[in-house]
């Protein structure tokens, strides 16, 4: 299972925080915003995801941390 997403190519701080959160480049979609205006697709295994992270839920909201 898989999440994906897309963000502008120039999206700097956008694309980081993907990153950061373990969504990995998944290709280029060519002036999906415009006339050269290009997005990144992302993509975040979620199975791989789950089993880095420890998953707690305090009043319906799940956080979490690496283990």
């Amino acid at each position: 299972m898989v999440a994906t997403l897309h963000v502008s190519h120039a999206n700097n701080p956008a694309v980081s925080l993907y990153r950061s959160i373990g969504f990995q480049d998944d290709g280029l979609l060519d002036d999906y915003y415009g006339h050269g205006q290009h997005a990144k697709k992302m993509m975040l295994d979620l199975v791989k995801w789950k089993n880095h992270y420890h998953i707690e839920r305090h009043d319906g909201l799940a956080s979490g941390y690496p283990v």
